[in-house]
């Protein structure tokens, strides 16, 4: 089934969403951005375009509990200059986990767009949800992926795996032309591009109303980027000067967290209560090693045990945060494939994991050997959808039952890119040689959903119509998922008694007069009742049969007041689902 949004259902939940009742103006023009959320703090963003810039600017911040700042919980003032490029970033603490907050930026009388952003979970949590994007290639076309997730209301966060930029230069077929032009080098060039990245409102309007958790992949910097060099910049004087201007720009950009300790170090880990450990990568810059083709003179490079692509730092902590976890999932956020891709038993991509084998075999063993489990990982890069089992041996490996997989990977189409060097080979063929990969799709752009209950983990695979024009149509294009313990990706109708907790989105949260219910995998005659706070039902509708998956519900909630609901969801006597919802009129 495939789900459609027109651009007129998007503009609906749009109007809904109390933070997009504002237009960047002077000299905010750039938006807000939040991220890197704790339980009790969170970065938030913005950045200045004065008319002077030969002058320090001063900015005053605010966050609060409401949408109308009355209760205002952290303010301050900062001062900003042209050696940040008048960008401000503050690390808020002091706040409440698993709260929703509001911020704001002022000079001179000016107040900025309203920002709104989430807290991390504490404790017991029963449900996450995050959108995962990457690879935006601005000359290629239209933000539409940013469009609809910033239509969104049942996000917890939104995590970007990389090429949140592209460095190159423009070609003749670009439907945005590249400022500036030519490939990025210099302090001013990636400065140049992040601010016309930062025009683009569809940008702007996702950054403003979820945190966002980035990590760079090769783009950011130079294409096919190691350590010390890259594809266009082997020299490694030259890339460490171009390296030291684009991560000083990166770090203005977005809202990350900077160590003071190792301040180009952007591996880190989130707590998502006890629901979910995610652990962010860096499989780019901070230990990899010189990439290789898979020419016979070079296997004995590649296959060297010592080799690593993650640096033996990194390596080392992300074993010890994985056996430390506590969590019920293990979420690893990275760039590069991990499934092996292979064509007739050969490795096709030196830049992937395929091209540090021994590293990745130490890992899984790792992980097996020590019996950590529930492990997903969720990648970006390559242009193309995925999801894939991962196999400790791919010789052992079991397509029809799964055994021999040590973890499950979902890899995320790009926001906006080129063609993915897949091309169009038909999925019949990618499962010849890969029967480890479960899904495929090399020709759609868009973002994927990755919701996280305690029973399952599912990939929901969101497609655009188009990135050629800003007008387009949403699609659900595939969805897959994993149950605890079972380490691969799920081939079976779920049953009742394997999985209980089918989830259901509500959207737009906070809602007015229609409250839109999206159903996980699941059928049948459902009942839905509201409550209000103390208990007291207050409503309930007449049962509504599933005919199929997927099928959306919408309620009319048009009478009742502004307030905080209990949403119940009934399937006969039995209770499926409790969530929380807010009517703003």
């Amino acid at each position: 089934m495939k789900q459609t949004l027109t651009p007129w259902a998007i503009a609906i939940l749009l109007i809904s969403s109390p933070a997009f009742a504002q237009t960047p103006a002077p000299p905010f023009v750039y938006g807000v951005a939040s991220g890197d959320p704790l339980p009790n703090q969170v970065i938030i963003w913005t950045k200045l375009a004065p008319a002077d810039t030969t002058q320090p600017a001063t900015v005053n911040w605010r966050v609060a509990a409401d949408t109308a700042f009355i209760q205002i919980v952290q303010s301050g003032l900062v001062t900003t200059d042209n050696s940040t490029d008048f960008t401000v970033k503050v690390d808020v603490a002091g706040l409440q986990p698993n709260t929703w907050y509001y911020y704001d930026f002022e000079t001179g009388g000016i107040h900025s767009i309203r920002g709104r952003t989430k807290t991390a979970p504490v404790g017991q949590t029963t449900h996450i949800r995050f959108a995962v994007v990457t690879c935006a290639k601005y000359s290629k076309g239209y933000f539409n992926a940013y469009e609809s997730i910033s239509a969104r209301n049942d996000l917890d966060a939104v995590i970007h795996l990389g090429d949140y930029i592209y460095e190159g230069n423009g070609s003749s077929d670009d439907i945005r032309p590249f400022d500036p032009a030519y490939r990025c080098s210099t302090l001013i060039d990636y400065r140049t591009r992040y601010r016309q990245y930062h025009q683009d409102l569809s940008l702007i309007k996702a950054r403003q109303n979820f945190p966002w958790i980035n990590v760079w992949d090769d783009h950011e910097t130079s294409n096919d980027a190691w350590q010390n060099g890259s594809e266009h910049w082997p020299d490694s004087a030259g890339f460490a000067a171009l390296k030291t201007a684009a991560l000083k720009v990166y770090f203005e950009w977005i809202p990350i967290r900077q160590d003071s300790a190792h301040p180009t170090r952007i591996y880190r880990q989130f707590q998502y209560g006890n629901l979910v450990d995610l652990f962010m990568l860096d499989t780019r810059l901070e230990g990899r090693e010189k990439q290789y083709p898979f020419a016979d003179s070079n296997m004995t490079i590649i296959n060297d045990t010592n080799r690593t692509l993650l640096g033996h730092a990194q390596y080392n902590w992300l074993i010890n945060g994985l056996s430390s976890s506590s969590a019920h999932w293990r979420v690893i956020a990275q760039q590069v494939m991990m499934a092996p891709a292979l064509l007739a038993g050969k490795p096709l991509n030196e830049d992937q994991w395929d091209g540090y084998p021994a590293e990745r075999a130490k890992l899984f063993q790792y992980i097996m050997q020590n019996d950590i489990d529930n492990i997903i990982v969720v990648t970006g890069d390559v242009h193309a959808s995925f999801a894939n089992d991962l196999p400790l041996d791919v010789q052992l490996y079991d397509d029809a039952t799964g055994n021999g997989s040590v973890g499950v990977e979902f890899i995320t189409p790009a926001v906006v890119s080129s063609q993915s060097a897949f091309g169009n080979v038909p999925f019949s063929i990618v499962k010849a040689n890969d029967p480890h990969i479960q899904y495929a799709d090399f020709t759609q752009r868009g973002y994927l959903i990755l919701d996280i209950t305690e029973a399952k983990v599912q990939a929901d695979f969101y497609y655009v119509s188009t990135t050629d024009t800003p007008v387009y149509t949403l699609n659900l294009g595939a969805s897959l998922y994993t149950l605890s313990g079972t380490r691969h990706i799920y081939r079976q109708p779920v049953s009742v008694n394997r999985d209980p907790t089918a989830y259901f989105a509500l959207l737009p949260n906070p809602a007015k007069n229609i409250l839109t219910i999206q159903p996980g995998e699941i059928s049948g005659s459902l009942t839905f009742q509201i409550f209000d706070t103390n208990g007291a039902m207050i409503k309930q509708f007449p049962p509504t049969t599933l005919r199929q998956n997927r099928q959306d519900i919408h309620l009319d909630i048009s009478k009742l007041p502004s307030g905080t609901y209990i949403l119940k969801i009934y399937s006969g006597a039995k209770l499926l689902h409790v969530s929380k919802f807010v009517v703003a009129k």
